[in-house]
């Protein structure tokens, strides 16, 4: 039986849950900004990198009304990069910058690894996750079966990890989900995404476990091709995926659902919604003391995701998800 999860009482002199960020790795990872601003409910563009301010600020800005997470407020930020990190709490009002991660322990209550380095997640998670401390970690959770062993022995022992693509809330993603079962069985899910399979494709993948379900992986399969890569799910149940990542195209996220009864189609952009969507489920999980989102299900995700690289590696072989 799974030990419960660690209890968590906020600090008796915080008004709010405290959280802590933890970013960067990437040149353009713009969710150690995003995040911030969402959470704490004001922000400077002006203070932003400009590859930021392209990305964010004007989502930001549409939804002014909508910023401020009920609850929780960031008030430490680490980055690898003092320079980062300034600006970083510049642009979404936050009060501290820590010297290291693990400064972290006691000053917050709940850390946020916004990192898009699945590589670096299960050492940056540790020194939180040994104190008993929620943590939400930003996609993909990991990229090895080592790292994914790490997290399900976590989990085991009661720890509160909470990873997932931020397209799990998106709204085009719901409508979708509501609609898969007007369509009758869906018979295909066709996703198009930008970049790579680890970065992108755990979006598109992401998104259509969500609106079938969360179905286990059959097998997986991975092929390359000049301009981009494409992978073929076979999921329990009958349903077949592709996801197909263009390296060169513009930018773009879409999902296409084929059925017995019909077919829908959207085009997954409402990244506002999405990402406040993900920081409230994480908040309200921080509250109630155990994940809203089961851990089985990021698992399951990942399992995928792990299993078309494992693919890759063997020259487009069928692989089954560990």
């Amino acid at each position: 039986m799974k030990p419960s999860p660690a209890s968590f009482t906020p600090s008796a002199t915080a008004s709010a849950i405290r959280l802590g960020v933890i970013g960067y790795m990437g040149p353009e990872n713009a969710h150690p900004y995003s995040w911030s601003a969402i959470v704490n409910g004001s922000y400077d563009a002006d203070l932003m990198p400009l590859y930021a301010n392209r990305r964010i600020a004007t989502y930001l800005a549409a939804n002014s009304d909508s910023l401020g997470v009920d609850g929780a407020q960031v008030t430490h930020v680490w980055t690898q990069d003092r320079v980062i990190s300034e600006r970083v709490v510049a642009a979404g009002h936050v009060a501290h910058i820590t010297a290291e991660p693990r400064s972290m322990v006691g000053a917050v209550d709940a850390v946020l690894i916004a990192r898009d380095d699945a590589e670096s997640h299960a050492a940056l998670a540790q020194p939180f996750l040994d104190a008993g401390m929620p943590v939400l970690i930003d996609r993909p959770l990991a990229a090895t079966e080592a790292d994914l062993a790490f997290f399900v022995e976590q989990d085991r022992t009661g720890r509160l990890i909470m990873s997932s693509s931020s397209l799990r809330y998106a709204a085009e993603v719901r409508v979708l989900k509501e609609a898969a079962a007007a369509l009758g069985p869906v018979r295909l899910a066709v996703a198009v995404s930008v970049k790579d399979w680890v970065s992108y494709g755990v979006h598109a993948l992401e998104a259509i476990c969500t609106v079938l379900d969360d179905p286990r992986a059959l097998r997986v399969r991975h092929g390359a091709f000049g301009y981009g890569e494409v992978v073929e799910i076979e999921f329990d149940g009958g349903a077949i995926a592709t996801i197909h990542q263009l390296r060169s195209a513009a930018p773009t996220m879409q999902l296409h659902l084929y059925g017995e009864g019909g077919c829908r189609s959207a085009v997954l952009d409402g990244l506002f919604a999405a990402h406040r969507g993900l920081l409230q489920q994480f908040v309200r999980s921080v509250a109630e003391g155990t994940s809203r989102l089961p851990f089985s299900v990021t698992r399951n995700v990942i399992g995928i995701l792990i299993a078309g690289l494992r693919s890759r590696d063997r020259q487009g072989a069928w692989v089954e998800p560990a």
